[in-house]
């Protein structure tokens, strides 16, 4: 039988020289992602012109982007998988296919390198056989898992802190309607004012103001705001605001109605938590708070029982 130290030395190789490939290959970047970088930098503004870059990381990321490209450009993807990681990445405010590409490269990379590196580890300490092949398909599945399940994790919590966000961006952006100003000059302020205390629906809002000036398509834009979270209260509002700006209805009474709907839901939603929790104290009460009632009733009794024997 083959040695399976033998097996992943050779699964090790193939993947060094199948980086290098990819290197070979991915000498240059698409100019969908180049036009968005400078878009990019010139919406950030001089600020961030004297910052300098870290070459080390820049590099990796680089070369973690170009594995995930040469596996996207090869339909070696599935485009359910190739959504679904849009989706992840755009939850925690990595957009484009460069990100997608990241994080695609990444899984691959661990999955060539996490079960080469499980099985010299378990070489090391003296086990052979059996427990090397467990150790390595371990290492595959945890590679296969844990990115997803990291991101997973940063795009809940960024997503309930949109949710939480979002009640005070539409009280705001009703403030600024009715004080005269312009749908986009509007957003364009709100983003700004809300920078500081809600930052993720801050982002979220900067993305469509900066789309707002690229393009002059606001249906199309508005639209791709409430989908590329895949949260439900964004697309409603999305909803709303192109429905509004199509018949012409007043935008500030359209808000006003959205955000009071909202805080409604948030109410019911508080209420509804509210009523779970008797039934979910009931086993901590049983187990830790009952026990230690009938010792504090029982207990004397139970002392002078055992003194008249």
């Amino acid at each position: 039988m083959t040695d399976p130290r033998l097996t992943f030395a050779l699964m090790l190789a193939f993947a060094a020289l199948f980086v290098v490939c990819i290197v070979m290959l991915n000498g240059r970047v698409r100019q969908a992602e180049l036009v968005a970088r400078r878009v990019r930098s010139v919406n950030a503004g001089p600020a961030r012109a004297g910052r300098g870059r870290n070459r080390p990381v820049a590099n990796l990321m680089r070369l973690v982007a170009g594995v995930g490209v040469v596996l996207l450009r090869f339909g070696l993807v599935p485009r359910k998988t190739q959504h679904e990681a849009r989706l992840l990445m755009a939850g925690v405010n990595m957009r484009g296919e460069t990100a997608v590409a990241a994080f695609v490269g990444g899984k691959m990379l661990l999955l060539a390198g996490l079960p080469a590196i499980a099985l010299v580890c378990a070489s090391a300490l003296g086990q052979t056989g059996y427990i090397e092949l467990v150790a390595a398909a371990a290492g595959a599945i945890v590679a296969l898992v844990a990115p997803a399940m990291a991101m997973g994790r940063r795009r809940r919590r960024r997503l309930a802190a949109i949710d939480r966000g979002l009640p005070d961006a539409l009280d705001l952006l009703v403030i600024c309607v009715d004080a005269g100003l312009a749908f986009e000059p509007a957003l364009e302020r709100v983003t700004r004012e809300l920078a500081a205390v809600h930052p993720e629906i801050a982002e979220e809002f900067a993305v469509t103001v900066n789309e707002l000036h690229i393009t002059s398509d606001r249906r199309a834009v508005l639209m791709d705001m409430g989908a590329r979270l895949d949260v439900e209260f964004l697309r409603r509002l999305a909803s709303t605001l192109v429905q509004s700006i199509q018949i012409g209805a007043p935008l500030s009474r359209s808000l006003r109605l959205l955000a009071q709907e909202l805080r409604q839901e948030q109410m019911i939603g508080f209420e509804a938590r509210a009523a779970r929790l008797p039934v979910m104290l009931t086993v901590p009460m049983v187990a830790f708070i009952m026990p230690t009632v009938l010792l504090i009733v029982g207990g004397p009794a139970a002392v002078q029982l055992l003194r008249m024997q």
